[in-house]
């Protein structure tokens, strides 16, 4: 299989204009979601679709091809402020009604801020948005959204919020090895990994009594079987529930402890850099 492929649903030019930048950034192709062949040659499909009508443009269709192995990155694009939770949220709650379950993870999914020029805009989708606005208008102040706050004020107007910068974060998946875990252990030195590759059930049975005993509590054999900290399928239970640097990175949208701010004074992610050097130096290379 091929690494990664980049994928585009622009409806004004924004997400196309996304995609195009982080192929240049990251060496990898860009392809329009209606002209993508041979989608499961791939391991990892970063998608980037503008958001319309209620959900992102092209998203379903891509998903409808992939297979259940492959790796899904989202991020949307749209005029509202990409920081409303509120926004944010009800953009996840669509994208979970468009894709499978299995691909849906809320640290694979992101969103940035488009543009839009009402004067190039096509006159069927300028009779949808003025009857929209009509009606959104007609909203009380506090029932409007950010969507909507957005469409008032940028409406006939205009408007280029497109920040390349805001790619940084997949950027960093497109880039990081997915084997170096959140905290950026290396996975495939780590003894779970190691016993599940080789189905070596006699390492399984060392490595869950010596977890059993540093984490004080009760980890079986059967429960050591791990295919990476972010790789897609199995986990050992203390990855998967234990671990609070990693929920602590995915409640935040964090790929690793390298994308915060607060890593270089993070206690959580300190005590692992604090006796494994490489393990900061990788995420700082990330």
């Amino acid at each position: 299989m091929k690494n990664q492929l980049i994928i585009y649903g622009s409806i004004y030019g924004s997400a196309k204009r996304y995609a195009e930048k982080l192929a240049e950034i990251t060496g990898l192709e860009a392809v329009d979601y209606k002209d993508v062949e041979n989608i499961n040659d791939y391991d990892k499909i970063i998608y980037l679709g503008a958001l319309y009508a209620g959900g992102v443009t092209g998203l379903k269709k891509t998903a409808s091809k992939m297979s259940p192995e492959q790796d899904l990155i989202i991020a949307t694009v749209g005029l509202a402020d990409p920081t409303d939770l509120t926004n944010t949220n009800n953009i996840k709650q669509n994208i979970k009604k468009q894709i499978p379950a299995n691909f849906y993870d809320e640290s694979k999914i992101f969103h940035l801020r488009g543009a839009i020029d009402y004067k190039k805009i096509g006159l069927k989708h300028r009779v949808m948005m003025s009857m929209l606005l009509s009606k959104v208008k007609k909203l009380p102040e506090s029932e409007q959204n950010a969507e909507t706050r957005a469409m008032i004020a940028t409406y006939g107007k205009q408007v280029d919020f497109v920040d390349f910068s805001t790619l940084k974060p997949i950027f960093r998946i497109a880039t990081t090895n997915k084997m170096i875990a959140i905290c950026g252990l290396d996975c495939e030195k780590c003894d779970a990994f190691i016993a599940t590759k080789n189905n070596d059930q006699a390492l399984r049975e060392k490595t869950a009594k010596l977890w059993s005993e540093l984490n004080k509590t009760s980890i079986l054999p059967e429960h050591i079987n791990c295919e990476g900290c972010r790789m897609n399928g199995a986990k050992t239970v203390f990855c998967n529930n234990l671990c609070e640097i990693r929920k602590c990175a995915v409640s935040k949208n964090y790929e690793t402890c390298g994308d915060c701010p607060e890593m270089e004074h993070c206690q959580k992610v300190g005590a692992i850099h604090a006796n494994n050097k490489d393990a900061k130096n990788r995420l700082k290379k990330a």
